[in-house]
Parts: structure tokens; sequence; C-alpha cells
């Protein structure tokens, strides 16, 4: 992708400035330094309009404020010093809960696929899991020749430099596929509207609007198929809320939308614990059940996954 050199003349001095005043402020300080800034910014965003929260995450109305925007900005900083997150100043701002699902896999040398959805700093899941020694990569849209120059500078200092940050879906198939044989773990957004969508029911008035990918690919590589949210519980602390994973039977049964239904009630009582953390994204995947509403959805065998 061709970028106007002034552009990129800008985009590598705000990334080169966050990194000099990220080394000489500790996290707090650096906190106050670039809110001003990012208010800034904000000030001039338009307001997000409000949305109807169905009842299964408790009811009401949202609406991602300017608030919830300036921490969102705030939380990309982050990105711009990937490798510095697992030095003593940052590294017990996370709290990694589940690791031993993560290891149990890597134990028995299965790969595995870590199944998100769009909520709190979701875009800082793979750069906390490498700082923590996990060298985790993201499925994402798109072409590689695509992606801006700010994330290839991002991806330049992330820890383990050698593995791909992310893998794109229209043109690194192949890689994504020699990556996951390696057995390193593989984020897949579960609310994404490409490739091949399913309705997984929530409870009798609600439900979700999946896309199927990560089962899919759980499926037909062999691969511990594990929930993953990241949560922000306080400024610039994180939580990253692994499993319990898909138990093996149910993978094996095919049946995508009991399989799906696991991971909906793996994630849910984090969102609806911050529902504030929550993203337009996201919230449109959940659609009112229609009276006498039946899925197609149909089971897929293990044996006939290859053929599709």
């Amino acid at each position: 992708m061709r970028t106007n050199p002034a552009v990129q003349w800008g985009v590598g001095a705000v990334f080169v400035l966050v990194r000099f005043l990220e080394r000489i402020f500790s996290p707090q300080a650096l906190h106050r330094v670039l809110s001003p800034c990012i208010a800034l910014r904000v000030a001039f965003k338009r307001t997000h309009r409000f949305f109807a929260l169905p009842k299964c995450l408790g009811g009401g109305t949202f609406q991602i404020t300017k608030k919830q925007r300036r921490k969102n900005y705030l939380n990309t900083t982050l990105e711009f010093f990937p490798e510095q997150l697992g030095t003593p100043k940052w590294r017990d701002r996370l709290q990694l809960i589940g690791v031993e699902h993560l290891e149990s896999a890597r134990h028995r040398k299965r790969p595995v696929i870590l199944a998100f959805w769009h909520s709190g700093p979701y875009f800082l899941m793979r750069f906390w899991l490498r700082a923590a020694g996990i060298p985790a990569s993201t499925l994402v849209e798109g072409e590689s020749q695509n992606r801006s120059v700010m994330k290839r500078l991002k991806d330049g200092v992330s820890p383990f430099p050698e593995i791909p940050i992310a893998f794109h879906r229209e043109d690194e198939l192949r890689e994504t596929i020699q990556f996951i044989a390696t057995g390193n773990p593989l984020l897949i957004a579960i609310d994404v509207l490409t490739g091949k969508q399913m309705e997984v029911p929530v409870d009798d008035q609600c439900q979700f609007g999946m896309a199927n990918g990560a089962i899919r690919m759980a499926m037909r590589y062999g691969a511990e198929l594990i929930p993953c949210s990241i949560v922000e519980t306080d400024t610039w602390r994180f939580q990253i809320r692994l499993g319990p994973p898909v138990p093996e039977p149910v993978l094996a049964s095919g049946d995508a939308v009991a399989i799906g239904k696991h991971l909906l009630d793996a994630m849910l009582p984090t969102l609806r614990e911050y529902p504030e953390q929550c993203t337009e994204r996201l919230l449109k995947q959940f659609q009112r059940v229609e009276a006498k509403n039946e899925s197609s959805d149909e089971s897929i065998r293990v044996d006939e996954l290859a053929a599709r």
C-alpha cells in the first residue's frame, strides 16, 4: 500500500515520541502526559448514538461515551511499546487468568485457537500475551500489502519479532496453517461478518450471530479451542481471561452450535460484568429471537469438514 511521504513522516514522529515518553516516565506519569492530547482528539469526534441493550446483557441502553473513547485511545498507545510490557514497571498491570489451559495444551503439543470478540481493549491481547511469554498472533481481514505504516512499526518492536503478529485472511492462509501446526496460539474473532455465520442461542429471547471460522479451524486441525476475553479493570490495569476450553467430546461431535454455545457461556459473564467496554460491532451481533424461528445450522461431521 502506497502512503504519502508526509503521512509516513508524521506517523513515524508520533511513534518515536510516544516511545521516548514511555522511557522517561512511569506508567502513571505517562498517562497524565498523554491524557490532554487524547482528550483534545476525542473532543472533535462525533457522539455515538444510544443502543438498546438486550435483556441477556442486563437491558437498558448503551452508548460509547467520550470518556470511554478517551480510555480506548489511551489504551492504543500501549501498542507503541509492546516490548516494554514485560518489563518490571508494566508487568504487574496484567493479570492472566486461566493460563493453565494454554500450558496444558502446550504440554500435550496441541495447536491452540483463542476465540475472542471485540470487547474491552481487544487490540492489546496479542501484545500482552507476548509480553507474558506466549507468542500469540491474530487472524485479521484483508491482505498483508495493505497493512498500515503504523501497524508495521508496532509489529517491528513486538516480542518474538521473528513470529508475525498478524496473519491476513486473504493472502496468508498457508502461513496461518503452518503457524497453528507449530503449537502457537492464534486469536480469531467470533463476531466478524466475514465467512460462514451461524446463530447461537443465548436464551429463549436472544441469539448471537457468530462467525464459525474459529470453530471450523479448531475442528480441522485438531486444535484446543479456548475462549478468551480482556477487560480493563482500572486505569491501565488489565485482565485476560482464558477458558475453559471446549471439551474434546463436544468438538469431536461436529455440532457447531453446541461448540458456539460453550464459547458464549464462557465469555458472557465477563461482558455482563463490564458492559461499558462493549463495542457497537459486538452489540449488533445480539439479535432478538423471532417467534417460531428455527435454526437451519446443521452439525458438521469431522470427516466431512476437510471437503468444505
